[in-house]
Protein backbone atom coordinates (compact mmCIF):
# COMPACT_ATOMS: atom_id res chain seq x y z
CA UNK A 1 0.00 0.00 0.00
CA UNK A 2 2.73 2.48 0.92
CA UNK A 3 4.71 1.72 -2.22
CA UNK A 4 1.70 2.42 -4.46
CA UNK A 5 1.04 5.67 -2.62
CA UNK A 6 4.69 6.73 -2.95
CA UNK A 7 4.80 5.88 -6.66
CA UNK A 8 1.53 7.68 -7.31
CA UNK A 9 2.82 10.82 -5.59
CA UNK A 10 6.05 10.68 -7.62
CA UNK A 11 4.11 10.19 -10.84
CA UNK A 12 1.84 13.15 -10.07
CA UNK A 13 4.85 15.33 -9.29
CA UNK A 14 6.58 14.30 -12.51
CA UNK A 15 3.41 14.95 -14.52
CA UNK A 16 3.10 18.42 -13.01
CA UNK A 17 6.75 19.26 -13.80
CA UNK A 18 6.40 18.02 -17.38
CA UNK A 19 3.15 19.93 -17.89
CA UNK A 20 4.72 23.17 -16.62
CA UNK A 21 7.81 22.66 -18.78
CA UNK A 22 5.68 21.85 -21.82
CA UNK A 23 3.58 25.01 -21.38
CA UNK A 24 6.70 27.14 -20.87
CA UNK A 25 8.37 25.68 -23.96
CA UNK A 26 5.32 26.26 -26.16
CA UNK A 27 5.02 29.87 -24.96
CA UNK A 28 8.74 30.46 -25.61
CA UNK A 29 8.47 28.94 -29.08
CA UNK A 30 5.44 31.04 -29.98
CA UNK A 31 7.36 34.18 -29.00
CA UNK A 32 10.21 33.18 -31.32
CA UNK A 33 10.84 34.25 -34.88
CA UNK A 34 8.77 31.44 -36.40
CA UNK A 35 5.70 30.73 -34.24
CA UNK A 36 4.47 28.02 -36.63
CA UNK A 37 7.62 25.97 -35.92
CA UNK A 38 6.14 24.53 -32.72
CA UNK A 39 6.61 20.88 -33.65
CA UNK A 40 6.61 17.71 -31.61
CA UNK A 41 10.31 17.16 -32.40
CA UNK A 42 11.23 20.62 -31.11
CA UNK A 43 9.19 20.16 -27.93
CA UNK A 44 10.66 16.71 -27.24
CA UNK A 45 14.21 17.96 -27.79
CA UNK A 46 13.62 20.83 -25.33
CA UNK A 47 12.18 18.40 -22.76
CA UNK A 48 15.24 16.18 -23.24
CA UNK A 49 17.49 19.19 -22.69
CA UNK A 50 15.72 19.86 -19.39
CA UNK A 51 16.20 16.19 -18.37
CA UNK A 52 12.47 15.67 -17.89
CA UNK A 53 12.25 12.71 -20.23
CA UNK A 54 14.77 10.03 -21.13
Amino acid sequence: MRLEYFLLKRLKRLYKKMKEAFERIVIDMKKGSNPTAVTVDAIVSKLLNENLIM
